[in-house]
């Protein structure tokens, strides 16, 4: 879709191993944590009431950490008596996970953290273990697709025009090419947030995307993956729309997609190079496949 001013619902997707969330009427601001947990790798079950010589509904008394509390190798976390104390010992670092019906103990190894941040300034509508949702008025500009985590940032511009040529200089790093190696996992730190406006290939952006996104440079903005959308955090007022969008098209060499003319017009059915026959669309002088051609603006 082009560029619209609207009120936006944005699902974060939670990871297993929720430690908070924000609440429902929670006001939040894009990057402001959400929600945050911990990854847990396999738990060690260490024997408790029974290694203290105690029933299990004496245990809660002798216990010297709560559940749930991250705790360094070798901390105490239950001791009874004082000159012939036993004690239950943690043999590593971890987080108390649980007390089973028998008394015994089970603390897991911390092996990762995660956080999960707002794409949008609003209010938290949902939140549970699943999904925290917020909702919120900003400009939207969505995408065909969307790779990587959420971004949360300033809206940078890093060329003059449509057709300018990204340099290394606007902060860019290699996403894949001949030298990319695959091997092992990226951190979420270091997978790149990539958010395609109009598809792949060489392709200008077309002026009614290209002129808010100059204009809007400086906001606050964010990516939200899921949607494929871009959110630009402005005054409503802050850009002037295009009534009408632009067509694209994929290109005749198939190597990418261009823009063409908005006075396309249906040209009844046509055979094409590749030997198909299928509706066609005439734009301009050229004629494409009616497939292969839709508005900026159509909803995807």
């Amino acid at each position: 879709m082009g560029w619209r001013y609207a009120t936006w619902s944005a699902d974060h997707p939670l990871p297993i191993g929720r430690v908070e969330r924000a609440p429902v009427g929670d006001r939040v601001n894009a990057g402001d944590v959400i929600a945050a947990g911990l990854m847990l790798a396999t738990p060690t079950r260490l024997s408790g009431a029974r290694r203290l010589g105690l029933e299990r509904d004496d245990l809660d008394r002798v216990l010297r950490v709560p559940v749930g509390a991250e705790i360094p190798a070798r901390t105490v976390i239950a001791r009874t008596g004082r000159r012939f104390a036993r004690a239950v010992t943690a043999p590593h670092d971890g987080r108390v996970l649980q007390i089973t019906a028998d008394g015994d103990l089970y603390l897991a190894p911390v092996v990762g953290r995660w956080v999960i941040r707002s794409t949008l300034d609003g209010s938290v509508t949902r939140s549970d273990d699943a999904v925290v949702t917020v909702e919120g008025s900003a400009w939207g500009l969505g995408g065909f697709a969307a790779y990587g985590p959420d971004a949360v940032g300033e809206l940078l511009l890093a060329v003059d025009s449509p057709s300018g040529e990204l340099s290394p200089g606007a902060g860019l790093r290699v996403v894949y090419d001949d030298g990319a190696l695959v091997g092992g996992f990226a951190t979420r730190e270091d997978r790149p947030t990539v958010l395609c406006l109009i598809g792949f290939g060489a392709a200008a952006l077309p002026r009614e995307l290209f002129g808010p996104l100059k204009a809007l440079a400086g906001s606050r903005a964010a990516i939200h993956t899921a949607t494929a959308r871009l959110f630009v955090f402005a005054p409503s007022d802050a850009i002037e729309t295009a009534t009408t969008a632009p067509s694209i098209a994929i290109a005749a060499d198939y190597g990418g997609v261009r823009v063409v003319p908005a006075d396309c017009a249906a040209a009844g059915e046509a055979e094409f190079a590749s030997g198909v026959r299928a509706d066609a669309v005439r734009c301009g002088d050229e004629v494409f496949p009616a497939a292969n051609v839709r508005r900026v603006d159509e909803p995807r």
